[in-house]
C-alpha cells in the first residue's frame, strides 16, 4: 500500500471540538474552520482526492505532535489524535477511521512549532 505523509497546524483539542446547544450535540465552529482550512492546506501536499481513492484499512497511522510553547505544549498527546483521523475521514484521504488498526503518536519538538506529521 502506498505510504501518504503530510503536515498540519494542529487541531482544536478534542475537548474543544464538540459543543451542545438546544439540546444537540454540534461540531464546534473552531472545529468545523480548522477542516475546511485543513484540507486546503492538505490538497497543496498532497493533491485532491477522488472518493473512490479512499484508503480502506487495515490502516496503520503515525502522527508526530510537535507542540506549542505555553499551554498547548501541555496538551495531551491523545488529544490530537481523534480529530486528526476525523479530519482524514472528512477529506476522504480514507475511507472510515474505524479502518485505523494501529496508531503511533509521537511528542516531537517544540522547536518546530505546534503542527502534526501524519503518516498513513
Amino acid at each position: 500500500m502506498k505510504t501518504i505523509s503530510f503536515n498540519l497546524p494542529a487541531p482544536p483539542s478534542t475537548n474543544r471540538i464538540w459543543r451542545v446547544s438546544n439540546n444537540r450535540v454540534h461540531k464546534s465552529t473552531e472545529y468545523t474552520t480548522w477542516l475546511k482550512d485543513m484540507a486546503w492546506i492538505v490538497i497543496q501536499q498532497i493533491g485532491p482526492r477522488k472518493q473512490s481513492e479512499a484508503l480502506q484499512g487495515p490502516l496503520s497511522v503515525t502522527l508526530v505532535v510537535h507542540p506549542s510553547d505555553g499551554r498547548n505544549g501541555r496538551r495531551d498527546l491523545d488529544n490530537s489524535i481523534k480529530p486528526v483521523l476525523d479530519f482524514m475521514e472528512h477529506i476522504r484521504l480514507i475511507d472510515n477511521d474505524r479502518d485505523v488498526t494501529r496508531i503511533i503518536a509521537l511528542k516531537g519538538d517544540r522547536k518546530q512549532r505546534h503542527h502534526i506529521e501524519v503518516t498513513v
